[in-house]
């Protein structure tokens, strides 16, 4: 069984129009055996089982059994997952599956509509970048996505040695002397070496600009992070072009002999700043909107809002949930199916469906459960 199974999840939430949906979620701590996992997974499954006999007493489990316990049953599928846990959601005859690269909490639901808020924070708190790594004489790129660090392959062509892409015009070589002509020979000065030296760095990190630029962040639009000696680091950010390298934000160590362990660590407050820098854009973002009111933060008003198709950013706060359902434009809280559900994931499908977006923050960025910025004010 494949993590990233088709369909997407778009297409998913767009062919999948009735429900109920059975949604389980699953941190993968280090060092569990596989038969711990799959008998946690077995638990889940049936927890979900005996949940939907309660609320919908009229559907058959027997079709979401024959969706998820083939993953019970692949010891490949728990033997290979190199993320943090996994999201799954069915709606008996598709089945959507996703690696989560943040911890998750544990969810085994049973409601109208997927629970998608785990994703949508598993995508809001997952940082994204390139790291260049700078010798002196070579380089290496890397590319980190929520915790995991991971080398990218460079072709051959690709500038990665200071000799290999300059090659016979490289300066600042082992030679220090020029043949002058009738046995004369010039000795360079040390200043004059260390001059050349520096150009041939120069100019071997303009090659190494101009190639991540057009292979990697033009393309991909990631960011770049530099990581290396204060002095590469300065050389590079004096020559580089690239429009993608975050300004003021580097790991200021040598890249040489770093093994993954000690490279992920380094990283931690780099993925933190990014954090926090992209909760501050939002709460700023929700600041202006409420200068111009197209922001609320009152239940109904969302809630009608969504339903018009009028959100175009929905703000949850993390961790948050109201027991509560949609029926129409209606919040129902009494039922059993209410008891059972989260209104906000009901309000985060619906904005979804209509080409809104939703972001997740923490208590410190939106203290209260939900708001919205509305189009149209």
């Amino acid at each position: 069984m494949d993590m990233t199974t088709r369909p997407t999840l778009q297409h998913f939430l767009s062919d999948t129009k009735h429900g109920p949906y059975v949604s389980l979620y699953m941190s993968w701590p280090e060092n569990t055996s596989v038969e711990a996992l799959r008998l946690r997974f077995k638990n889940m499954v049936k927890h979900t089982k005996s949940v939907m006999t309660e609320t919908y007493p009229e559907t058959d489990f027997s079709a979401y059994a024959a969706e998820l316990e083939p993953y019970e049953q692949d010891p490949t599928f728990w033997q290979t997952c190199e993320t943090n846990g996994f999201g799954m959601l069915t709606n008996g005859a598709q089945t959507y599956v996703t690696p989560m690269y943040e911890e998750v909490d544990e969810v085994a639901m049973v409601t109208d509509m997927p629970q998608i808020l785990p994703l949508m924070l598993d995508e809001a708190t997952a940082t994204d970048f390139d790291i260049l790594a700078l010798n002196a004489d070579s380089i290496q790129l890397y590319h980190n996505h929520g915790h995991q660090v991971r080398p990218i392959s460079l072709p051959d062509d690709a500038p990665q040695t200071l000799k290999g892409t300059l090659g016979t015009e490289i300066r600042g070589g082992e030679t220090n002397s020029v043949s002058q002509g009738g046995g004369r020979v010039t000795h360079h000065g040390h200043n004059e070496k260390s001059a050349e030296k520096a150009s041939d760095q120069r100019r071997f990190y303009q090659a190494v600009d101009q190639y991540v630029l057009a292979n990697h962040s033009n393309p991909h639009k990631m960011p770049l992070v530099l990581m290396g000696l204060a002095e590469n680091v300065a050389v590079f950010r004096e020559i580089s072009k690239n429009h993608h390298l975050l300004p003021k934000l580097a790991v200021v160590k040598s890249p040489a002999n770093l093994d993954f362990v000690e490279l992920d660590d380094l990283l931690t407050p780099v993925r933190d700043t990014l954090r926090d820098r992209r909760r501050q854009n939002f709460a700023e973002i929700i600041e202006n909107a409420r200068g111009n009111d197209s922001y609320t933060d009152h239940l109904e008003e969302v809630v009608q809002a969504a339903a018009a198709g009028r959100i175009a950013i929905l703000f949850v706060q993390a961790g948050a949930r109201i027991h509560a359902r949609l029926e129409g434009t209606q919040i129902e809280r009494d039922s059993i199916n209410a008891q059972h559900a989260n209104l906000l994931n009901d309000l985060a499908d619906i904005v979804l469906s209509h080409g809104g977006q939703v972001e997740l923050l923490t208590e410190a960025y939106l203290p209260v459960e939900v708001g919205a910025m509305v189009r149209y004010a």
